[in-house]
């Protein structure tokens, strides 16, 4: 990913793996079925369907 557009465009697309390394490393991850999480790592990485 170079631009915040390829960023935006990939992960409102779901492509959440093209933009892992665009986003913080201490990003908060939140969903309404769960705790929110924080950090980059693979087990807190949201689920990609």
């Amino acid at each position: 990913m170079s631009t915040p557009q390829q960023v935006a465009e990939a992960f409102s697309g779901h492509r959440f793996a093209e933009a892992y390394d665009a986003l913080a490393p201490d990003v908060t991850w939140s969903s309404s079925a769960r705790a929110p999480s924080s950090g980059g790592t693979p087990s807190s990485r949201p689920a990609t369907s």
